[in-house]
């Protein structure tokens, strides 16, 4: 409070001098003799006028730094705008209004000024809250250390009795999100209608003042339990004072008593949690009647739905383009969808036990969920063509190979002991196989043959063969050379004796 007119009393009236003067005031010397200096110099009169108070003896003594005029000569309205273009600042508005306006005060009462009218302009709306309706979670800025690891402290609690939920988990991924959320409503043993998380990435994919993009988990977990999701506004944490204000005591009641504890597990630190929870909950409210458990349990649950059934399983859910092999890949692993989508995205979920494929909302296929290396393909995502190719083992290639002749039964196997994979040589085996449709069994067993004899190893190479009738050369040859043994015309051993 200024104490001018006090100062100038007992200076004038009673003479005292500054040094003591500013012991009774309770200000220090300097200021003393600065409010006399400037009674002085602006020849204030005294007595003073009775209707005289603190402000207009204030403006007399310092007309030049009044308070009341320095806000009006800033349109600080002006100012807030230009600070929310980029790299404006207030110093370098303060600059401009110098140099272009005349503006004669310091840059540090410019600040003060501007901080007061924004101060001024803020008003805070007090929550009413519902029986029931909102549950307000976030994390924990403190977090617990297990070995060389920290966990992190998931914090719920209810909007009218702050019923609390507690719990540590590993990291904020999705998956223990889902997992702290799930728990927190078996905890209540009841669902409120609305979550209200902070803009934290494993909850919300798109901050937004007005629109923001939930999960696609999240949104399933909501789905399944029948309750909304709205995170509260980016850097706005009053949104969610409640979750503020009962992180903050959790914090002081649980937290801090396990500050020198050694936990050697996640399991034993969320016994102590508990523990400490349950006392935090049933302790009375130092400003209201009643716990947070007794409001719980006549104020917050009866208005509350019951919980599903069944708990949520979380689903590991993404997007994905269609390859052109019609698979798309999950954990190092390829599921097949129908070919007529490749080149499209399409949305995979993933359970602890199988695998759906949507697309466009519309489920297209179910696989059993793999956590090997390798593909899972069924018959009838493939095209025509390449399902008849599937349908060709070794073990039926070589059975029409033996239907052809030894010969062919001979090179087919030949080609196939040549590779790693039966899938290298199936079209060439199948093509000179083909063969016989054309030429005849007898024929291409013929070729093979030759090919055999001359390590001919190329399709191209015995269809040149049936082409140009090397085959039936071949057979003619060995006709000839078969005559018979017993004719009359031929000599033995015993007429050359």
């Amino acid at each position: 409070m200024r104490k001018h007119k006090e100062i100038l009393r007992l200076h004038y009236d009673c003479g005292w001098s500054m040094r003591l003067i500013a012991e009774v005031v309770g200000a220090s010397a300097g200021t003393v003799h600065n409010v006399l200096t400037q009674a002085g110099r602006v020849e204030l009169s005294w007595p003073l006028a009775e209707d005289m108070d603190e402000d207009e003896l204030s403006r007399i003594l310092y007309p030049r730094t009044d308070h009341s005029e320095h806000p009006d000569e800033v349109n600080f309205a002006w100012v807030r705008d230009q600070l929310s273009l980029k790299s404006v600042t207030l110093k370098l508005l303060w600059m401009e209004l110098c140099e272009q306006q005349g503006y004669h005060h310091s840059y540090g009462w410019f600040c003060r000024c501007y901080k007061a009218w924004a101060k001024d302009g803020k008003r805070s709306m007090r929550m009413n809250h519902v029986a029931g309706d909102i549950a307000y979670v976030d994390y924990s800025g403190l977090t617990v250390a297990i070995g060389e690891r920290k966990a992190q402290i998931f914090v719920g609690a209810l909007g009218v009795s702050h019923y609390t939920f507690v719990c540590a988990v590993w990291t904020q991924s999705l998956e223990d999100w889902l997992e702290c959320n799930t728990q927190m409503l078996e905890y209540f043993g009841a669902v409120p209608n609305l979550i209200v998380p902070d803009n934290l990435k494993s909850a919300i994919t798109k901050a937004c003042r007005y629109d923001p993009d939930a999960n696609g988990a999240y949104q399933q977990w909501a789905a399944h339990y029948g309750v909304a999701v709205m995170p509260t506004r980016p850097r706005r944490p009053k949104d969610k004072a409640v979750a503020e204000n009962s992180v903050q005591q959790v914090q002081r009641w649980i937290l801090a008593p396990l500050r020198d504890h050694c936990f050697e597990s996640l399991s034993q630190l969320n016994r102590e949690i508990r523990k400490l929870l349950e006392q935090l909950n049933s302790k009375p409210f130092s400003e209201r009647p009643g716990s947070r458990r007794e409001i719980f349990e006549s104020v917050d649950r009866p208005a509350m739905r019951p919980l599903p059934l069944m708990p949520f399983h979380a689903l590991d859910i993404k997007t994905a383009k269609v390859g052109i092999d019609y698979h798309v890949q999950l954990d190092r692993h390829w599921y097949s969808v129908p070919h007529e989508l490749v080149g499209k995205q399409v949305e995979i979920r993933a359970d602890t036990d199988v695998v759906t494929v949507f697309f466009k909302g519309r489920q297209v296929c179910m696989h059993v969920k793999q956590s090997h290396y390798g593909h899972s393909t069924m018959d009838s995502h493939m095209p025509q063509a390449h399902e008849f190719m599937k349908k060709w083992t070794p073990e039926r290639v070589e059975r029409w190979a033996a239907e052809v002749g030894e010969d062919c039964l001979a090179w087919i196997q030949a080609r196939i002991s040549e590779v790693q994979h039966f899938h290298q040589v199936s079209r060439k085996a199948l093509g000179v196989l083909s063969l016989s449709r054309k030429h005849g069994r007898a024929r291409l067993n013929a070729a093979c043959r030759i090919a055999n004899q001359e390590g001919l190893d190329r399709y191209g190479q015995i269809a040149e063969i049936l082409k140009n009738g090397a085959d039936l050369r071949c057979q003619s040859a060995e006709l000839d050379l078969q005559l018979p043994q017993d004719h009359e015309n031929l000599r033995g051993a015993h007429h050359f004796k």
